[in-house]
């Protein structure tokens, strides 16, 4: 078991708008799997890993929606008040 979660799977998969969704209903994006990674952390390295420029700007919007949708429905954790995030 990994530990990844629906959201972590989500993410992953690029089911957008599934991610934000699932925070929307409870899931907690700050949640970290068996690899220390949160929902987030696997879209910037999915982000990362991208060589295509419009899959990178797509990934980064998302990236920007989700968070978004974090800071509405759950609030800042330590990671975001940190600005340690893909835009910081």
């Amino acid at each position: 078991d990994l530990g990844n979660t629906r959201l972590h799977y989500a993410v992953f998969l690029e089911t957008f708008p599934a991610p934000i969704l699932l925070i929307r209903m409870g899931a907690d994006p700050a949640k970290l799997n068996a690899h220390g990674q949160d929902p987030l952390m696997i879209l910037e390295e999915l982000h990362a890993k991208e060589s295509d420029t419009a899959k990178k700007q797509e990934l980064l919007t998302r990236y920007k929606d989700i968070l978004e949708t974090i800071a509405k429905y759950k609030g800042p954790t330590q990671r975001f008040k940190d600005n340690v995030t893909l835009l910081h």
